[in-house]
């Protein structure tokens, strides 16, 4: 419950400048049952930077009646109430944006949590200390109220949450080998072991400045897979205030963002088709001057759209372009800072709210207010592909569905001969998944005309071609999991055996003969006897006349 006197104007507070200009936060922690909690620590952020606020040595936690109360500066706070050691049994809570410009009272009713434990390990499958765990609420994006969400020195974590589903964000730190990694859509709403394999990890160095060589604090760095579109987990992806940026990513092929703060007179910067392989320097990486392009999103009928998602494109090149203000405002209004250059401009209503356009060849040289109307823009474009396996042969027969991610009609198509697909369909934002005889591939965002590559490797995400490469997919998993192997030429003898921790065969997969291609074979999670095994880490042996090839998988249980 949140409680305020009338609010007056914050700046006059801080014009006051007094140390008398101060104002009270206090409230009561409580239980479900309503019963006082005792020694319940209380943090305040800001909110504009997330920086935890010192409180000057206050008593910060809440007495036997469970009462608070904190003097601070009039600004706005995130204020986190966090159960004593003793109440595992109870979650964090966090109450957002508040407004303290007068005293103000902010009471908390601490609900019965989630208990979340296991232990991170490495490529090598040592432990990985140190390693932060954030939880993001999958609609809103926002993180959760979590402490002591750091693993030890055995790798082993364990936090209380609010019941709920979660995206789960592993990041290690620096120096470990470990990579990022984020498990979406996690279910949480009872106690949860995750025990956790991260991938190899690279360290991405780079000083960020502008066109004047000023350094530019606060810029952030944002990654995704080039293929999928998926948002790459990152870790200290924001610049100090030397503009120096140390951020560690997985192995992958990236699309690599550079977005200045929101109020800075810059425009982001973006790379494309980076390959992290290892250690990356980018050296000096300039943000050009930006240029204000302003207007309101209009349907065909000229009414102005709230809530519309703005996608940019750079024209003729059909490579996403990164915008710190994507979305129109209650007024259909939208205001946002570029570099120069020629844009399209993909418009997306919110789901209702009628058909995506395509608002083509908006140049911008310098200020520019310009509309993005429905009216005489493209709403029919040609979506085409070529798809290929893992050799780099065309791949025919591959079911391509899109399904609109905000508003649009869904379509279907299937590779020809060539492995290429073409055809008309409505601009957009789509999830599409990509299906043949022996792998899927889901693309998380492909905004038409723009989103598709020219080609695209189809083969689950973990799986590389090689002689006797050894992958799984998922990892980590929960019901069932996929072994691929793929083999230049065939075996007449060969065994795929699931041992544990302990080097204990838990289930045999398969023996006799394997031909060449990618052979894939599927556990269910049950050992030789049909019995379910536990959460943890086990280990897939691949031997043949060759030699043997090891794969580590991780399952995550309920």
């Amino acid at each position: 419950m949140i409680r305020s006197a009338p609010l007056t104007a914050l700046v006059l507070f801080i014009a006051a400048g007094s140390a008398a200009a101060q104002v009270t936060i206090q409230g009561t922690v409580t239980d479900p049952a309503g019963n006082p909690v005792a020694g319940a620590d209380l943090d305040l952020f800001d909110a504009q930077n997330g920086t935890k606020l010192d409180l000057g040595g206050q008593d910060d936690n809440t007495d036997a009646s469970g009462f608070y109360s904190l003097t601070v500066s009039p600004d706005i706070y995130h204020v986190r109430a966090e159960p004593p050691l003793n109440r595992d049994d109870l979650a964090p809570v966090q109450h957002r944006d508040l407004t303290a410009a007068t005293d103000l009272t902010v009471d908390f009713t601490l609900p019965r949590g989630s208990r979340v434990s296991g232990r991170v390990t490495g490529a090598d499958g040592q432990p990985v200390a140190g390693t932060d765990l954030d939880l993001v609420d999958p609609l809103t994006g926002i993180k959760a109220a979590t402490v002591r969400d750091d693993t030890d020195a055995d790798g082993r974590f364990a936090f209380t949450v609010i019941p709920g589903t979660w995206h789960v964000a592993f990041g290690p730190p620096r120096g470990s080998g470990a990579g990022p990694l984020r498990i979406d859509a996690v279910d949480l709403g009872t106690d949860r072991v995750l025990d956790i394999a991260l991938p190899r990890g690279h360290l991405l160095h780079g000083t960020v400045k502008s066109s004047g060589g000023n350094a530019i604090f606060r810029a952030d760095l944002d990654a995704r897979d080039r293929t999928t579109r998926r948002p790459v987990p990152t870790t200290d992806d924001a610049t100090d205030f030397n503009g120096v940026l140390d951020v560690l990513l997985p192995e992958g092929h990236l699309d690599l963002f550079v977005v200045p703060p929101r109020t800075a007179p810059f425009a982001p910067y973006a790379a494309y088709g980076i390959n992290v392989t290892g250690d990356l320097d980018l050296g000096d990486v300039v943000l050009p001057d930006g240029h204000v392009l302003s207007g309101t999103a209009r349907d065909g009928s000229g009414a102005a759209l709230a809530g519309a998602d703005l996608d940019f494109f750079q024209a003729g090149l059909c490579d996403p372009y990164p915008l710190v203000d994507g979305v129109t405002d209650g007024a259909g209004n939208f205001s946002t800072r570029v570099a120069p250059g020629v844009y399209d401009v993909l418009v997306v209503p919110t789901a209702g709210n009628g058909s995506p356009w395509l608002v083509e060849s908006v140049s911008v040289v310098g200020d520019v207010t310009q509309d993005l109307s429905a009216t005489g823009a493209t709403t029919v474009v040609e979506a085409a592909s070529r798809i290929l396996d893992a050799d780099g042969a065309p791949v025919p027969n591959v079911t391509v569905e899109a399904v609109p991610l905000e508003s649009g009609t869904a379509w279907t198509a299937v590779t020809d001969d060539a492995g290429e697909f073409r055809m008309d369909a409505t601009a957009g934002a789509y999830a599409v998944t990509l299906t043949s005889d022996t792998a899927t591939m889901t693309l998380a965002r492909v905004c038409l005309p723009c989103g598709f590559p020219e080609q695209v490797t189809l083969a689950s995400p973990a799986v590389i071609a090689g002689r006797r490469r050894l992958e799984a997919w998922p990892n980590p998993w929960n019901d069932a999991t996929e072994f691929s192997v793929a083999l230049d030429d065939g075996s007449n003898s060969a065994r795929l055996d699931v041992y544990d921790l302990a080097g204990r065969r838990v289930r045999r997969l398969h023996r006799g003969p394997i031909q060449r291609g990618i052979a894939t074979f599927r556990w269910d999670g049950n050992d030789d006897a049909g019995r379910p095994v536990t959460s943890g880490i086990y280990f897939v042996r691949f031997r043949d006349a060759s030699g043997t090839r090891t794969a580590k998988t991780a399952r995550i249980t309920p």
